[in-house]
């Protein structure tokens, strides 16, 4: 019996990730996938995922918390991180959600806010979870060729730490980690905080 459910599930999520790739965030159905190019990087996929706004005074800190569920929930269920550029039009806070599609890391972008909102430069994201064979777009932010993609020591990416921010989020700007247990951010200094509601 648990091998037929095993495999039902598997049928499940092959389908919702088949096409185009996308799957339900929050109850909301994500945007097509878009080729975008990085400097530095090349052109990779990115996904808008969701927005989400902030309620009349909530702090910003408060509204990290209340969103942070549904990017660990997507990074969860696909492994592949989830970000967003912080945003504010002076009386509440926005994010606009995306993907790269990628196990190993996720370019912001200060100009994909909520409409009437301009960028704090903070960002949230997440980490994907378990193991993962490398594509396309996990090559190009690991800087290896996509002929890395075959090498048997590439092949397999074993996850990230959930709970903790790597040290390239560390040496990047300040920001917040969603994880399973709740928010951290770091100051862009290197100095780390678990945010309380």
């Amino acid at each position: 019996m648990r091998k037929f459910l095993a495999l039902v599930v598997m049928l499940a999520c092959g389908q919702a990730w088949a096409g185009s790739g996308s799957m339900e965030v929050g109850g909301t159905q994500p945007a097509e996938v878009q080729r975008v190019v990085v400097a530095g990087l090349g052109s990779i996929d990115y996904q808008p995922l969701f927005e989400a706004v902030s309620e009349p005074g909530e702090t910003l800190d408060a509204f990290v918390i209340r969103v942070a569920p549904r990017l660990v929930a997507y990074s969860d269920t696909t492994g592949f991180e989830a970000c967003g550029v912080l945003a504010s039009n002076g009386d509440r806070f926005g994010l606009a959600v995306g993907t790269n599609r990628s196990h190993v890391a996720c370019a912001s972008f200060r100009n994909k806010v909520p409409a009437g909102m301009v960028s704090t430069a903070e960002t949230v994201h997440s980490h994907g979870k378990g193991a993962a064979r490398l594509n396309r777009n996990d090559l190009r932010f690991l800087g290896l060729s996509e002929d890395a993609r075959s090498h048997r020591m590439f092949g397999t990416l074993h996850g990230q730490d959930r709970f903790r921010f790597s040290e390239r989020d560390l040496a990047g700007e300040a920001g917040y980690l969603a994880t399973p247990h709740g928010v951290v951010h770091h100051n862009g200094g290197g100095q780390t905080r678990a945010v309380m509601p």
